[in-house]
C-alpha cells in the first residue's frame, strides 16, 4: 500500500528555553506564552488553533513529550524535509479545526443540482517517499499524533495514545488479513476505532488537501461494510458527522462541517478507485482481499443514497462521466441513439474538459467500473482455487446486481456492462467451471445465481434514461425493431451465408439456438467481422475479448450475438409458472434460504473443507430506497416472501419428521409428532392417495386448471385431543405431503425424499358427513347427489361426523403437477407413482400458515399491472420531487384551485378559541364573529410564498340541534390536541399523502381517530379502510372510534380477534347484519308508534321498511312541510314559541321526551323563539336520522342470504372498515369480487407492516373508476420509524435482503415530508430526554410537570432513571447461537425487583425486559425461583425481549442489557428507543459499562443515565405514601449504595423481616381508620 509522507513534528526553540533544556521545563514556560504566540507556534506544528488557552497549551505539551529532539542540528535537519506549504485557519464560532484553503475548480455535472466541488491532488506514489532517507524509514518516525477535540476528556486522551490509533498499522497486522473474522472488527468498531481514530485521520489528510493513503482507506471501508451488513446499522455514515465536530477538522459553520464531511468521504472514495487501477496490473493474493473491501464499500455506499454525505460522493462515480472510459466506436452509436438531455449532457462535459484538463485521480475515477470488471473477468477463471478469489467476484456480481436494480446508479452503468460483454464471458467462464473434472459446487452455483440475476435486472422492463416502466408490447416494438435493423443488415453484407436468416420473421430467430444454427454458417473471420466491425458488439483492440476470442472464437462471437438478440424471458410468466408452494429443492438450498447458524454448522460439519462455503453474499433480492417499477417492486417482495415462507415452513416440516422417525423404507414411523400424521398404506381395498380431478388447461397454458387429489388417514391411534384439532381444519388450510424415509436426499437429517404442499378443499367421514361447519353439505363438483333428510331429522342440527376414518379432498398446485411433468418427461404414471408414495402429510398452525394466499394475491396484482393511484406512483417508488404527492402540492397543481385557499371543517377538534389560537402559531387568527365557540371551519392558504397564506379565517358555526333524547346527543372530543397533532389533522383530512411520525407517548391513536371522525363528517359518502399490524392495535383504535360521532352501523371490523373487542356488540360481518335486522325491528315499532300519533288509521306504515318509506314521503315529510310553511316560515303571522308549541305536528310522539313535551320547547316564561326553532328542527332531524336508518335496512327486505347481506353491508353500507394488513392481503380476491371500493387508506402501526403488506391494502380495488379517475384520494400512515421494524424471522432475509424494511421508513428516507409529533405526556421528563435526541423536536406536555406522579420521586429509589454496572460480573454464556444468558445479572435485577416489592410497589407495575430470548427464559426461571410463589415478592407484570413489549408501557422498567463482550443488536438504535420508552415513572438499566460507554450510536441516550452507576436505594420509603420530589436531594444517611448482587441480596434478607412487621402494622393503622 501506498505510504503518505509523513513530517516529524518539531519543537523551536520559545523565548528563554534552550534547546538543552528539559522536557518539563519547556511544558512550565508554555504557560508564560500569550494566546497570540500559542496560536503561532501551533501553526507552524500545523495543529488546530482553536479553543481556549489551557487547550492550546495542552496541545503544545502532547508534542513536546512525543518528540525526541536533542539539539537544533537535528532541527535543521527537520526543515528540509517539512512541507513549505502552509494553511490558513479559520476561527469559527464553536471549537473546530481549521478550515483549509484549496482551489475551486468546475466539475461534471452528474445531477442537476450539483456544487462545484474543490480541486483534488491526487494520491503520492506507493514508492514516494519525499527524497529523505528519512522519509523512506518509516519505522524511525513517530506515531501521528490524533487531533482531538478540545473538551476531550482524560480517558479519551489517554485511548488516543494507544497502539489502536496508529490505523495504518492496525490494518497491516489486524485487518488485512483475508481470513479478518467479523469479531475482530467489531471489537475494533465497539472500542471507537472508526470514529475517534479512522475518521480523524481522514479529516487531517483531507484538511492538507492530501488524499487519505491506502491502508487508512481500507480500514474506514471494512468498518463501515460491517456496520452495514453485520452490525445492522441502519446508516453506516451517520455517526462520522457527529464524530468530525470533534475530530478538530471543522470550523464552527454547521455548512462548513458538512462541505468538509463530504470533501473527506469524496477523497478517501477516489483513493478507493485508485485502489481498483493499480490493481488491473497486480498480481498479488493481496488484490483479491483488497479489492473485496473496495467493492463491498462501493456497494454499502450507492445504497446509502438517502445519506447527504454519501450521496454527493456517490453520484459522481455513475453519471455521464464514467462513459469516456468507453471504446469511441461503441460510445458514438451509443450517443445516437440516445435521448437529447443526454447529449446535451455529454457535449457539456466535453467543453469543460477543454477548458480544463482533468487530473489523474479524475481519469482513474472515470474508469473505475471499467477497472473492477476487468479485475473481476481476470479473477474468475481462478476462483474455484481461491477462497479470497471467489469472494471477491460473488459480492462483485452483488454490487452489479444493486447498480443495475436502481435508476440512479442504472442509466450509464448498463451501457458500461454491456460493451465489457460481461454476461457472455461470465457464463462462458462458470460454464466452464461447472463442466470440468471436480464438478459444481455451492460456490460455483452462488456465482451462477448471482450471474442470472444481474442478467435479469440487465434486461428489466424500464426505460434507463426516462425511469418509464415498459410494457410486454412495448419490448416487443423495440426488440422487433433491433432485430429488423439487424435483419437488414445481413441482407446488406451478407446476402448470400445469411439469407435464411435475414429474411426469416422476427419470432422465427428470437431464441438463442435458433441464431446459433444460422450463424454457424460464417467463417470465422466473417463472424469477427460481423460481431466487431459491423455491429460492433465486440473488438479487437480489446485484451480481455480477445483473450476469450482466443480460447473459442466462434462460440464467443456467436454467444455475443446471440445475448444481444435474443428474446428474454417474460418475469410474468416466469412468475405464473412458479409453485406456490415449495419443494425439497428449495427448502434446503442454503444458497437461496440460509440455515440458521445451528443447522448450518451440523451440515458444514458433514460437508468437506473444499466445499465449506465461506462468508459471501447470497442471490436473493433486497428491498432498497428505490425500485425500478411496480413490477420489480411486486417480483422482489414475491421472491423474498416466499422464501421467508419457506424458511418457516423447512423449520416445522423438520420437526415434526424428526419427531416421526421414520425408518429406512419409508414404511413405518417410530416416533410421533402432534403436526403430523402418517397416511396408512396397509389397505389393499383403496388407494391410500388417488388423483380425482385433472381440469384441462386453460386458454394459453400449459399446466391444467385443478388437479385434486383424495387422501385417507385413520387417527384411531391418536389423541383425541390432537384428533380434534384435525377435525377443525379449514378449508383453504394448506397441508404439505412428505415422502420421509433414512438416508434420503435431503432435509437436516436426511430424512425427506420430497415434499408437495396441498390445500385443503374437504374433510369427510366415511359416509360424507363433513368433518365441521367450515366444509359445505356437498362439493360443487360432486356427482353423487344424497337425498335430503327427512323433515324430523331437520330439527336435530347438522349431522356430527363419526369414526375415525378421514377423507382429505386437496387442491395440488397446478404449476408444481405440470413441474413433475416435466421432470419425469410427460410421463403421467411416473408423476401419479411418486404422490401415491407419500407416507406422512404435515400440517402447521393457522396463523403462520396463510403464506399461500398472500403470494397468490402478490401474483395477482402483477398479472393485472396493479399499481398506485397516479398522484403517488413516482413517490411510492422513490424517484422524483418527495413532495409531489403531499396535500399542499397536489391542491397547487388542481386547476380548480386559483384562489390556492382550502377549507377544512375541524368538527370537535378544537375545545375552545384559545385552543384553535394556541394551534396555530405565528399565524393572523380572522374570525367572523366577535364570540367565536367551537366548531370551526378554518381556511388556509395553500401556497407558502402567497401573502395570504399567513392568513387563517376561521367560520364559526352552530350545529344542527342532535335531537330530543339523551341517546341523540354523541361524544365530544375532549382531547386538547397540540399544533402539530392539529397540523397532523388537518393534513390527513386532505387528499394526498400524509406520513404522521408518532415518538413514544404522543398521542398517535387519539390523532388517527380525530383524522377518521373529520373525513366521515366532512365526507360522509366517501369510505375508509382502517389498517393496522397487529388486531391488538387495531382493537384499541376501534373502540376509540365507537364512542365517536360515527354511527356504529358504519362501523365494519374485519377479521380474527374481533372477539377480544371490549363491549358486548358484534362488528363482525355476521354480528352487524344481526344488528341491522334488531334495528330493522326496533325502527319499524318506533315508526308504527308515530303512525299511531299521527292518525290511528296507519298500523299498517310500518309493515315493511318499503311501506315505512312510503308513510315518510307521503305523511311525515308532507306535514312537516306544512308547518314550515304555516308557522315557522310565515310572514303574514310572525313566528311564536307558543304556536310552535301548539301547533308543532309531532307533538304526541314526543310527548315522552325526558323533560315532558310542555319544556320540549324551552321555558315558556321565557319564550325564547329562536331556542324553539332550533328544538323543532332537532326533533324532526331526529325523525330524519330515524327513516334514513329505516331506508338502510331495507336491503334485509331484498336480500334473502346471508352472504348477500354481508356483501352488500361491506361494499354499500359501512364507512369505515378495520383489518389488519394480513387480512387484506388473504381477502383481495374477496374484495375485489364484490367490487369492494374506497376512498382512503389510514395505516395505525405503519412502521411494523412490511413493505407489501403496506401496498395491498392500497390494492383492494380496480385502480381506476369507470370515468378513469383513480378512487384512492388519500393515504395516511401513522408510525415510528426510529422504533422497531417489522418482524422478521430469518435473520438473513432481514440484514442482506432489509426485509424488514417498511413502506413507511423507506418513504421518511427518501425525503417524503412527514409531521413529528413533538409532544409526548406518558413519561417523566428524566426519562423522555433519554430517547427525545432522536427525533426533530420532542418536548413534554404540560402534565408531566404538573401532575403528583411526575413530580414525585420513586419510592425507595434515589433516582427515577439509571445505568447499573454490571462489569465487574462473570461474561455472558452463550449456549446456543444468539441465545445469550448473564446469570449474575439476572440475580441482581431479581433482587431489585424484589426490593422494589419490599417498598410496596404492585407487581403489575413493574415489568421485565431484556434484550436476548435466553436472558428472558433465564429471568423467567430466576423469578420462578425466587418471587413468584413468595409471598412478599410474587411474579411481575411481565417478562419479555424488547421487540415484543414494543406498543406496551408499564409504571417501571427493569431492563438487562446481557452483554459484556460486544455490543450485539443493541447498537441498533431503534431497539434502545424501544427500551427506553416504554416506562412512566421509573427504568433501571443493568449492562457492563465499559462496552456500551464507547458506543457512539447509543451515547446521547446513555451519556446521561453513566454519571453515576452505582445502585442507591432509600431505606424507609413506602410506595403511596411518599413526598419527595424529585430533585430534592437524598441524605447520605438514608441512601445505601450496592456494587452487586449478592450486596443487594444479603440486604434484601436483612429488610425481609423488618418491612413485613412495617406493611403489616401499617395494614393494621389503615383498619383501624
Amino acid at each position: 500500500a501506498a505510504a503518505k509522507k509523513k513530517t516529524t513534528l518539531k519543537t523551536k526553540t520559545v523565548k528563554g528555553t534552550t534547546p538543552s533544556s528539559s522536557k518539563k521545563e519547556e511544558e512550565e514556560d508554555l504557560s508564560k506564552l500569550n494566546v497570540k504566540q500559542l496560536k503561532s507556534l501551533l501553526e507552524k506544528k500545523k495543529l488546530p488553533t482553536d479553543g481556549l488557552k489551557k487547550d492550546l497549551i495542552a496541545r503544545l505539551k502532547n508534542v513536546i513529550r512525543s518528540s525526541s529532539l536533542k539539539g537544533n542540528e537535528e532541527e535543521e535537519a527537520a526543515k528540509t524535509t517539512t512541507t513549505k506549504e502552509k494553511t490558513t485557519n479559520k476561527r469559527g464560532k464553536s471549537e473546530e479545526a481549521p478550515t483549509p484553503v484549496v482551489v475551486v475548480r468546475e466539475e461534471e455535472e452528474d445531477e442537476k443540482k450539483t456544487k462545484k466541488p474543490r480541486l483534488l491532488s491526487s494520491p503520492p506514489e506507493k514508492e514516494k517517499t519525499g527524497g529523505s532517507e528519512t522519509g523512506a524509514k518509516t519505522k524511525e518516525e513517530k506515531k501521528p499524533i490524533p487531533i482531538l477535540p478540545p473538551n476531550t476528556t482524560s480517558a479519551d486522551k489517554k485511548a488516543a495514545k494507544n497502539d489502536l490509533d496508529d490505523v495504518r498499522n492496525t490494518y497491516e497486522t489486524t485487518m488485512k488479513r483475508g481470513a479478518c473474522e467479523d469479531k475482530v472488527v467489531e471489537e475494533l468498531i465497539d472500542e471507537g476505532f472508526l470514529e475517534r481514530s479512522v475518521w480523524p485521520q481522514i479529516l487531517a489528510s483531507t484538511s492538507k488537501s492530501e488524499h487519505p493513503d491506502e491502508n487508512t482507506a481500507l480500514a474506514f471501508a471494512k468498518c463501515i461494510v460491517h456496520k452495514a451488513r453485520n452490525m445492522n446499522v441502519p446508516d453506516a455514515f451517520a455517526t462520522l458527522s457527529n464524530s468530525s465536530s470533534g475530530s478538530g477538522s471543522g470550523s464552527g459553520d454547521g455548512g462548513n462541517e458538512e462541505g468538509e464531511n463530504a470533501l473527506a468521504l469524496k477523497m478517501l472514495v477516489e483513493t478507493l478507485t485508485n485502489v481498483a487501477f493499480e490493481s488491473v496490473t497486480k498480481n498479488s493474493p493481496e488484490v483479491a482481499v483488497e479489492m473485496t473491501t473496495v467493492v463491498r464499500f462501493l456497494n454499502v455506499l450507492m445504497n446509502a443514497l438517502e445519506n447527504d454525505m454519501a450521496r454527493k460522493s456517490a453520484l459522481p462515480l455513475v453519471s455521464i462521466q464514467i462513459w469516456k472510459a468507453r471504446e469511441e466506436k461503441r460510445l458514438e452509436m451509443e450517443l445516437n441513439s440516445a435521448p437529447v438531455d443526454v447529449q446535451k449532457k455529454w457535449q457539456k462535459l466535453m467543453k469543460k474538459e477543454a477548458k480544463q484538463e482533468p487530473t489523474k485521480m479524475q481519469s482513474r475515477r472515470n474508469s473505475w467500473l471499467t477497472n473492477l470488471t476487468t479485475v473481476f473477468l481476470d479473477t474468475l477463471p481462478v476462483a474455484r482455487a481461491s477462497e479470497n478469489a471467489m469472494a471477491f467476484c460473488a459480492y462483485y456480481l452483488e454490487f452489479i446486481v444493486d447498480l443495475l436494480s436502481q435508476l440512479p446508479t442504472r442509466r450509464f452503468v448498463r451501457a458500461i456492462l454491456g460493451d465489457a460483454n460481461i454476461f457472455v464471458k461470465a457464463n462462458l467462464t462458470i460454464n466452464e467451471m461447472r463442466s470440468d473434472e471436480e464438478g459444481a459446487d455451492g460456490n460455483v452455483n452462488l456465482l451462477k445465481q448471482l450471474l442470472e440475476m444481474a442478467k435479469d435486472f440487465y434486461d428489466f422492463e424500464v426505460d434507463d434514461h426516462t425511469g418509464d416502466a415498459l410494457s410486454e408490447e412495448e419490448m416487443e416494438s423495440r426488440r422487433s425493431k433491433v432485430t429488423h435493423a439487424f435483419q437488414r443488415l445481413l441482407f446488406k453484407h451478407w446476402p448470400d451465408e445469411l439469407k435464411e436468416l435475414a429474411l426469416s420473421s422476427a419470432r422465427m430467430i428470437e431464441t438463442r439456438s435458433s441464431l446459433t444454427k444460422h450463424l454457424k454458417n460464417l467463417e470465422s473471420d466473417q463472424l469477427r467481422k460481423l460481431c466487431c466491425d459491423q455491429l460492433k458488439l465486440a473488438s479487437n483492440d480489446d485484451s480481455n475479448d480477445v483473450e476469450f476470442m482466443q480460447k473459442d472464437q466462434d462460440q464467443f462471437l456467436i454467444d455475443v450475438i446471440s445475448f444481444h438478440f435474443e428474446k428474454r424471458r417474460s418475469r410474468r410468466e416466469m412468475v405464473n409458472k412458479l409453485p406456490l408452494y415449495p419443494t425439497e429443492d428449495i427448502l434446503w438450498d442454503e444458497s437461496l434460504v440460509p440455515f440458521d447458524d445451528i443447522k448450518k454448522k451440523d451440515e458444514n460439519n458433514n460437508k468437506s473443507a473444499k466445499n465449506r462455503m465461506k462468508s459471501l453474499p447470497l442471490a436473493l433480492p433486497k428491498l432498497n430506497l428505490q425500485f425500478l417499477t411496480f413490477s420489480d417492486y411486486l417480483l422482489r417482495n414475491f421472491n423474498l416472501f416466499r422464501l421467508e415462507a419457506t424458511h418457516e415452513i423447512r423449520d416445522d416440516v423438520s420437526d415434526a419428521v424428526r419427531r416421526m422417525q421414520p425408518s429406512k423404507d419409508g414404511k413405518s414411523f417410530r416416533g410421533w409428532a402432534r403436526m403430523a400424521m402418517a397416511i396408512a398404506k396397509d389397505d389393499p381395498r383403496q388407494e391410500a392417495i388417488e388423483f380425482t380431478y385433472i381440469g384441462n388447461p386453460n386458454v394459453g397454458e400449459e399446466k391444467p386448471s385443478k388437479v385434486r387429489i383424495k387422501m385417507r388417514l385413520n387417527f384411531s391411534a391418536t389423541r383425541d385431543d390432537v384428533f380434534k384439532e384435525w377435525d377443525e381444519l379449514k378449508r383453504f388450510d394448506v397441508v404439505f405431503l412428505v415422502h420421509a424415509k433414512q438416508d434420503a436426499k435431503h432435509g437436516d437429517a436426511k430424512n425427506v425424499e420430497y415434499i408437495r404442499g396441498a390445500e385443503i378443499i374437504d374433510i369427510r367421514d366415511e359416509e360424507g358427513v363433513p368433518a365441521n361447519e367450515g366444509f359445505p353439505e356437498q362439493l360443487k363438483d360432486a356427482k353423487v347427489v344424497k337425498a335430503p333428510p327427512p323433515p324430523d331429522a331437520m330439527d336435530e342440527g347438522p349431522k356430527k361426523p363419526s369414526g375415525y376414518d378421514r377423507v382429505f379432498t386437496l387442491e395440488v398446485d397446478c404449476a408444481q403437477y405440470q413441474r413433475d411433468l416435466e421432470t419425469f418427461d410427460g410421463d403421467v404414471a411416473r408423476v401419479h407413482e411418486m404422490y401415491k408414495n407419500f407416507n406422512c402429510v404435515i400440517r402447521r398452525r393457522p396463523k403462520e400458515n396463510n403464506f399461500k394466499a398472500i403470494l397468490a394475491c402478490i401474483r395477482d396484482c402483477l398479472n393485472q399491472d396493479m399499481n398506485a393511484p397516479e398522484w403517488l406512483q413516482d413517490v411510492f417508488l422513490g424517484y422524483g420531487d418527495p413532495s409531489s404527492a403531499s396535500p399542499d402540492a397536489l391542491e397547487l397543481e388542481d386547476s380548480e384551485n386559483n384562489k390556492k385557499r382550502t377549507k377544512i371543517d375541524f368538527k370537535d377538534t378544537f375545545l375552545d378559541e384559545a385552543h384553535l389560537r394556541e394551534s396555530f402559531p405565528g399565524k393572523k387568527i380572522v374570525f367572523d364573529s366577535a364570540t367565536p365557540v367551537p366548531p370551526f371551519k378554518v381556511t388556509f392558504g395553500i401556497d407558502e410564498e402567497d401573502a395570504s397564506s399567513n392568513v387563517v379565517n376561521v367560520e364559526s358555526y352552530v350545529p344542527p340541534d342532535p335531537g330530543p333524547y339523551p341517546e341523540d346527543v354523541k361524544n365530544q372530543n375532549m382531547v386538547r390536541f397540540t399544533p402539530t397533532q392539529v397540523d397532523a389533522v388537518k393534513s390527513g383530512v386532505r387528499e394526498g399523502l400524509t406520513l404522521i411520525v408518532g415518538p413514544p407517548g404522543t398521542g398517535k391513536t387519539d390523532v388517527a381517530t380525530q383524522i377518521l371522525h373529520c373525513l366521515y363528517h366532512t365526507n360522509p359518502n366517501q369510505r375508509v379502510v382502517l389498517i393496522t399490524h397487529s388486531n391488538a392495535a387495531l382493537n384499541d383504535l376501534f373502540q376509540k372510534i365507537m364512542i365517536r360521532d360515527v354511527p356504529e352501523r358504519y362501523l365494519l371490523r374485519l377479521g380474527r380477534g374481533e372477539e377480544d373487542l371490549s363491549t358486548d356488540k358484534d362488528f363482525s360481518r355476521t354480528g352487524r347484519v344481526d344488528y341491522m335486522l334488531r334495528r330493522r325491528l326496533e325502527l319499524l315499532e318506533i315508526v308504527e308508534k308515530l303512525a299511531m300519533s299521527i292518525d290511528e288509521t296507519l298500523a299498517n306504515a310500518a309493515e315493511t321498511c318499503e311501506t315505512a318509506g312510503f308513510f315518510w314521503k307521503s305523511k311525515v315529510l308532507a306535514l312537516w312541510e306544512r308547518f314550515s310553511v304555516l308557522v315557522l316560515n310565515n310572514k303574514e303571522t310572525p313566528v311564536s314559541h307558543e304556536r310552535i308549541r301548539t301547533q308543532f305536528p309531532f307533538a304526541k310522539f314526543f310527548a315522552d321526551v325526558p323533560r315532558g313535551y310542555e319544556n320540549l320547547f324551552g321555558d315558556p316564561s321565557e319564550a325564547n323563539v329562536e331556542y324553539a326553532i332550533r328544538k323543532a328542527k332537532g326533533c324532526f332531524r331526529h325523525l330524519v336520522e330515524m327513516f334514513t336508518e329505516l331506508e338502510e335496512c331495507r336491503f334485509l327486505e331484498l336480500l334473502k342470504m346471508p352472504k348477500d347481506r354481508s356483501e352488500y353491508l361491506l361494499t354499500k353500507q359501512a364507512k369505515i372498515v378495520a383489518m389488519t394488513c394480513t387480512y387484506a392481503a388473504l381477502k383481495r380476491s374477496d374484495f375485489l369480487d364484490v367490487n369492494f371500493k374506497y376512498d382512503t387508506v389510514v395505516f395505525e402501526e405503519a412502521a411494523q407492516i412490511l413493505e407489501i403488506e403496506s401496498f395491498i391494502p392500497m390494492a383492494l380495488q380496480r385502480a381506476k373508476d369507470i370515468d378513469g379517475h383513480a378512487r384512492l384520494k388519500r393515504v395516511v400512515m401513522i408510525g415510528d420509524h426510529n422504533q422497531l421494524p417489522p418482524v422478521v424471522k430469518n435473520q438473513t432475509f432481514s440484514k442482506f435482503c432489509h426485509m424488514d424494511q417498511s413502506c413507511f421508513a423507506r418513504l421518511v428516507r427518501s425525503g417524503v415530508p412527514n409531521i413529528v409529533l413533538d409532544a409526548q405526556g406518558r413519561t417523566r421528563k428524566q426519562i423522555s430526554k433519554l430517547y427525545s435526541w432522536r427525533y426533530k423536536k420532542l418536548d413534554d406536555l404540560p402534565h408531566v410537570s404538573t401532575e403528583e406522579r411526575f413530580q414525585l420521586a420513586n419510592a425507595g429509589m434515589a433516582k427515577v432513571a439509571q445505568f447499573i454496572d454490571c462489569s465487574s460480573f462473570a461474561p455472558e454464556s452463550c449456549p446456543q447461537p444468539h441465545y445469550f444468558q448473564n446469570v449474575q445479572e439476572a440475580e441482581y435485577l431479581c433482587s431489585l425487583y424484589q426490593w422494589m416489592r419490599l417498598c410496596g410497589y404492585p407487581a403489575q407495575s413493574i415489568s421485565i425486559l431484556t434484550t436476548y430470548r435466553g436472558q428472558k427464559h433465564l429471568l423467567r426461571d430466576v423469578f420462578k425461583a425466587r418471587c413468584d410463589s413468595h409471598p412478599l415478592f410474587g411474579p411481575p407484570a411481565s417478562i419479555s425481549t424488547v421487540d415484543k413489549y414494543q406498543g406496551q408501557q408499564n409504571d417501571i422498567v427493569l431492563l438487562s442489557l446481557v452483554r459484556t463482550k460486544h455490543v450485539g443488536h443493541l447498537r441498533d438504535v431503534r431497539r434502545l428507543v424501544v427500551s427506553l420508552s416504554r416506562a412512566r415513572l421509573g427504568v433501571y438499566v443493568f449492562g457492563a459499562k465499559k462496552i456500551f460507554e464507547n458506543v457512539d450510536e447509543l451515547k446521547p441516550a446513555l451519556k446521561t443515565l453513566m454519571n453515576d452507576t452505582k445502585l442507591d436505594v432509600i431505606k424507609g420509603e413506602v410506595y403511596g405514601h411518599i413526598s419527595r420530589k424529585v430533585e430534592d436531594a437524598v441524605s447520605n444517611d438514608v441512601k445505601k449504595s450496592f456494587k452487586d448482587s449478592d450486596e443487594l441480596a444479603k440486604f434484601i434478607d436483612s429488610c425481609a423481616l423488618e418491612y413485613k412487621k412495617a406493611a403489616l402494622e401499617h395494614l393494621k393503622n389503615q383498619q383501624q381508620q
